[in-house]
């Protein structure tokens, strides 16, 4: 599931992006709906992004000290012909290539509308807490990928 919230500043985009991996364990935790790969039962609650982890360009996104520091990269990424553009970064959250938002993507699919809603809504104020709190000065902690990722 793919949550897009508007954040219309090109640098305070990227600095909610920062901020925001922390989060992303527990948003993929309160989603899980995908326990079956090829019809067999993997154990896991979610084993979509264990299939997904094989493929290039995914996982948390990589640390950005400003969106020219992100522009930078894509570039470099589309000048090597290895993406055509910033839509083939599959990150469990990225800059939307298209819209001025972070796209929040590490979710499941929601088995019912209500729980989707509430999905968007959780993440929709997640990012408005850390929006409000950079505008006060202050940041959530930044945390390193590799603690996050072990809890992902």
């Amino acid at each position: 599931m793919h949550v897009h919230v508007g954040i219309g500043q090109p640098n305070l985009r990227i600095d909610v992006m920062n901020q925001q991996p922390y989060f992303l364990p527990h948003m993929l935790a309160l989603s899980c709906s995908s326990p079956f790969w090829e019809g067999a039962n993997t154990g896991l609650k979610s084993c979509r992004l264990t299939v997904f982890d094989g493929l290039p360009r995914t996982g948390l996104p990589p640390q950005f000290s400003s969106f020219a520091e992100y522009e930078r990269q894509m570039g470099l990424l589309q000048s090597t012909g290895v993406v055509a553009d910033g839509s083939s970064i599959w990150w469990d959250l990225r800059p939307s290539a298209r819209f001025p938002t972070l796209e929040t993507r590490i979710m499941d699919v929601c088995t019912s509308l209500d729980h989707a809603v509430s999905h968007t809504a959780l993440t929709q104020c997640l990012l408005r807490f850390m929006h409000r709190t950079s505008r006060g000065s202050m940041r959530w902690r930044v945390y390193d990928n590799s603690l996050i990722s072990e809890n992902r």
